[in-house]
């Protein structure tokens, strides 16, 4: 199918959640790259003892790269 890739994040708060805007970003014909830099858009994102707000939208941004260059190969 060339349908494109559902994008969701674990570990962002207390529920996984879709990455809407990358998905959005990515379904017209932003690059990985380009859709990753979107992945945290209009998600609510938590802080706890385990990391930070900050890190979990920087990961989130690496990871959804990781895995849509994953995709693309």
């Amino acid at each position: 199918s060339d349908s494109p890739p559902g994008i969701a994040l674990i570990n962002m708060g207390s529920v996984p959640t879709r990455a809407a805007a990358a998905e959005a970003a990515f379904a017209e014909g932003a690059s990985a790259a380009e859709a990753a830099a979107r992945a945290d858009e209009g998600i609510h994102v938590t802080s706890d003892i385990n990391a930070s707000e900050a890190f979990r939208r920087h990961l989130s941004h690496v990871l959804v790269e990781r895995a849509l260059d994953k995709a693309l190969a």
